[in-house]
Protein backbone atom coordinates (compact mmCIF):
# COMPACT_ATOMS: atom_id res chain seq x y z
CA UNK A 1 0.00 0.00 0.00
CA UNK A 2 2.64 2.72 -0.34
CA UNK A 3 4.31 4.49 -3.14
CA UNK A 4 7.31 2.83 -4.78
CA UNK A 5 9.91 5.58 -5.13
CA UNK A 6 12.51 3.34 -6.81
CA UNK A 7 11.56 4.39 -10.37
CA UNK A 8 11.92 8.02 -9.33
CA UNK A 9 15.39 7.52 -7.87
CA UNK A 10 16.96 5.56 -10.68
CA UNK A 11 19.85 3.16 -10.19
CA UNK A 12 22.75 3.76 -7.82
CA UNK A 13 23.23 6.01 -4.82
CA UNK A 14 21.12 9.07 -4.25
CA UNK A 15 23.04 12.26 -3.50
CA UNK A 16 20.89 14.48 -1.30
CA UNK A 17 22.23 18.06 -1.46
CA UNK A 18 23.98 19.14 1.75
CA UNK A 19 24.72 15.63 3.01
CA UNK A 20 28.11 15.02 1.41
CA UNK A 21 31.20 14.77 3.60
CA UNK A 22 32.51 18.12 2.27
CA UNK A 23 29.21 19.87 3.03
CA UNK A 24 29.20 18.46 6.55
CA UNK A 25 32.82 19.43 7.23
CA UNK A 26 32.39 22.99 5.92
CA UNK A 27 29.12 23.65 7.77
CA UNK A 28 30.81 25.48 10.69
CA UNK A 29 32.83 27.59 8.26
CA UNK A 30 29.72 28.44 6.23
CA UNK A 31 27.88 29.35 9.43
CA UNK A 32 30.73 31.65 10.58
CA UNK A 33 30.91 33.33 7.13
CA UNK A 34 27.16 33.90 7.09
CA UNK A 35 27.18 35.41 10.58
CA UNK A 36 30.16 37.61 9.70
CA UNK A 37 28.45 38.93 6.57
CA UNK A 38 25.25 39.53 8.56
CA UNK A 39 27.10 41.38 11.33
CA UNK A 40 28.99 43.54 8.83
CA UNK A 41 26.23 44.46 6.40
CA UNK A 42 23.06 44.63 8.52
CA UNK A 43 24.15 47.60 10.70
CA UNK A 44 25.50 49.41 7.64
CA UNK A 45 22.27 48.92 5.69
CA UNK A 46 20.18 49.87 8.73
CA UNK A 47 22.09 53.14 9.22
CA UNK A 48 21.74 53.97 5.51
CA UNK A 49 17.99 53.26 5.59
CA UNK A 50 17.42 55.40 8.71
CA UNK A 51 19.48 58.29 7.32
CA UNK A 52 17.56 58.16 4.04
CA UNK A 53 14.22 58.14 5.86
CA UNK A 54 15.27 61.14 7.99
CA UNK A 55 16.53 63.01 4.91
CA UNK A 56 13.27 62.36 3.03
CA UNK A 57 11.14 63.49 5.97
CA UNK A 58 13.22 66.63 6.67
CA UNK A 59 13.89 67.79 3.11
CA UNK A 60 11.05 66.36 0.99
CA UNK A 61 8.10 66.61 3.37
CA UNK A 62 5.09 64.59 4.46
CA UNK A 63 4.62 60.94 3.50
CA UNK A 64 2.19 61.91 0.75
CA UNK A 65 4.86 64.17 -0.77
CA UNK A 66 7.54 61.49 -0.43
CA UNK A 67 5.35 58.85 -2.06
CA UNK A 68 4.18 60.96 -4.99
CA UNK A 69 2.41 58.07 -6.64
CA UNK A 70 0.64 55.26 -4.85
CA UNK A 71 -1.55 52.56 -6.33
CA UNK A 72 -3.42 53.62 -9.43
CA UNK A 73 -1.67 57.00 -9.48
CA UNK A 74 -2.92 58.00 -6.03
CA UNK A 75 -6.57 57.81 -7.01
CA UNK A 76 -8.80 57.17 -4.00
CA UNK A 77 -12.00 55.27 -4.75
CA UNK A 78 -15.08 55.38 -2.57
CA UNK A 79 -15.89 52.24 -0.59
CA UNK A 80 -12.96 50.33 -2.07
CA UNK A 81 -11.35 49.64 1.29
CA UNK A 82 -8.42 47.74 2.68
CA UNK A 83 -10.09 46.35 5.78
CA UNK A 84 -8.77 45.27 9.12
CA UNK A 85 -9.91 44.57 12.65
CA UNK A 86 -8.00 46.36 15.40
CA UNK A 87 -8.17 45.41 19.09
CA UNK A 88 -7.15 47.67 21.96
CA UNK A 89 -7.24 47.13 25.73
CA UNK A 90 -8.23 50.76 26.46
CA UNK A 91 -11.17 52.81 25.17
CA UNK A 92 -10.42 55.27 22.36
CA UNK A 93 -11.08 58.99 22.78
CA UNK A 94 -13.51 60.00 20.03
CA UNK A 95 -12.33 63.59 19.62
CA UNK A 96 -8.61 62.75 19.59
CA UNK A 97 -9.13 59.86 17.16
CA UNK A 98 -11.32 61.92 14.83
CA UNK A 99 -8.82 64.82 14.83
CA UNK A 100 -5.90 62.47 14.12
CA UNK A 101 -7.74 60.74 11.27
CA UNK A 102 -8.87 64.01 9.69
CA UNK A 103 -5.29 65.31 9.88
CA UNK A 104 -3.87 62.10 8.40
CA UNK A 105 -6.46 61.98 5.61
CA UNK A 106 -5.80 65.65 4.80
CA UNK A 107 -2.25 64.63 3.81
CA UNK A 108 -3.83 62.43 1.14
CA UNK A 109 -6.27 65.16 0.06
CA UNK A 110 -9.29 63.33 1.51
CA UNK A 111 -11.85 65.96 2.62
CA UNK A 112 -13.53 65.63 6.00
CA UNK A 113 -16.94 64.91 4.44
CA UNK A 114 -15.43 61.76 2.86
CA UNK A 115 -14.48 60.37 6.30
CA UNK A 116 -16.81 58.20 8.38
CA UNK A 117 -15.64 57.73 11.97
CA UNK A 118 -18.48 56.24 13.98
CA UNK A 119 -18.50 55.28 17.66
CA UNK A 120 -21.17 52.70 18.45
CA UNK A 121 -22.78 52.09 21.85
CA UNK A 122 -22.59 48.28 21.88
CA UNK A 123 -19.87 46.89 24.16
CA UNK A 124 -17.74 44.14 22.60
CA UNK A 125 -17.57 40.64 24.08
CA UNK A 126 -14.68 39.86 26.41
CA UNK A 127 -11.34 38.49 25.23
CA UNK A 128 -11.61 34.95 23.84
CA UNK A 129 -10.68 32.07 26.13
CA UNK A 130 -8.10 30.83 23.61
CA UNK A 131 -5.92 32.47 20.98
CA UNK A 132 -8.16 31.03 18.27
CA UNK A 133 -11.51 32.73 17.70
CA UNK A 134 -14.03 33.53 14.98
CA UNK A 135 -13.73 36.90 13.31
CA UNK A 136 -17.22 37.78 14.54
CA UNK A 137 -16.39 36.93 18.18
CA UNK A 138 -16.34 40.46 19.56
CA UNK A 139 -19.45 42.17 18.13
CA UNK A 140 -22.75 40.39 18.83
CA UNK A 141 -24.85 42.58 16.50
CA UNK A 142 -22.72 41.53 13.51
CA UNK A 143 -23.17 37.79 14.06
CA UNK A 144 -25.40 35.73 11.79
CA UNK A 145 -27.82 33.78 14.03
CA UNK A 146 -27.06 30.04 14.30
CA UNK A 147 -23.99 30.41 12.05
CA UNK A 148 -20.99 31.13 14.28
CA UNK A 149 -18.02 32.54 12.44
CA UNK A 150 -19.80 33.02 9.11
CA UNK A 151 -19.87 36.81 9.39
CA UNK A 152 -16.45 38.03 8.46
CA UNK A 153 -15.27 41.49 9.52
CA UNK A 154 -14.79 42.23 5.80
CA UNK A 155 -18.60 42.50 5.65
CA UNK A 156 -19.02 44.80 8.67
CA UNK A 157 -19.84 47.87 6.59
CA UNK A 158 -22.31 46.11 4.30
CA UNK A 159 -26.07 46.25 4.25
CA UNK A 160 -26.78 42.50 4.40
CA UNK A 161 -29.97 42.80 2.33
CA UNK A 162 -28.25 43.97 -0.86
CA UNK A 163 -24.54 43.65 0.01
CA UNK A 164 -23.76 47.30 -0.51
CA UNK A 165 -22.22 49.76 1.95
CA UNK A 166 -24.88 51.54 4.01
CA UNK A 167 -25.38 55.25 3.58
CA UNK A 168 -23.20 57.55 1.53
CA UNK A 169 -20.06 56.04 -0.06
CA UNK A 170 -16.90 57.42 1.56
CA UNK A 171 -13.13 57.16 1.11
CA UNK A 172 -12.30 56.34 4.74
CA UNK A 173 -14.40 54.38 7.21
CA UNK A 174 -13.75 53.47 10.85
CA UNK A 175 -16.29 52.09 13.30
CA UNK A 176 -15.33 51.81 16.96
CA UNK A 177 -16.92 49.82 19.76
CA UNK A 178 -15.45 51.14 23.03
CA UNK A 179 -15.21 49.07 26.18
CA UNK A 180 -13.93 49.48 29.74
CA UNK A 181 -10.16 49.63 30.41
CA UNK A 182 -8.66 46.13 30.28
CA UNK A 183 -11.54 44.88 28.12
CA UNK A 184 -11.36 44.72 24.30
CA UNK A 185 -12.13 47.89 22.38
CA UNK A 186 -12.71 46.98 18.74
CA UNK A 187 -12.15 49.15 15.67
CA UNK A 188 -13.05 48.09 12.15
CA UNK A 189 -10.98 50.16 9.77
CA UNK A 190 -11.40 50.63 6.04
CA UNK A 191 -8.92 52.91 4.27
CA UNK A 192 -8.91 53.66 0.57
CA UNK A 193 -7.74 50.54 -1.20
CA UNK A 194 -7.31 51.99 -4.67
Amino acid sequence: MGVDYKPLLGDGDVNVPGTSRLATLTLPLRFVCTMLMWLLFFPLCLVIAVLRALYMRCFVGTPSQILKKGNYNRKNSKDQHYLNLQTYNMPLDEKKLRDAIVSLCAEDNIPEEEIDVTFLDEKPNDWPATGSFYSDHFIESLKIPDKPGEHNYVMWDMDKANWKPPGKPVLFRMHVWNNDPGKPTIAYYGGSGL
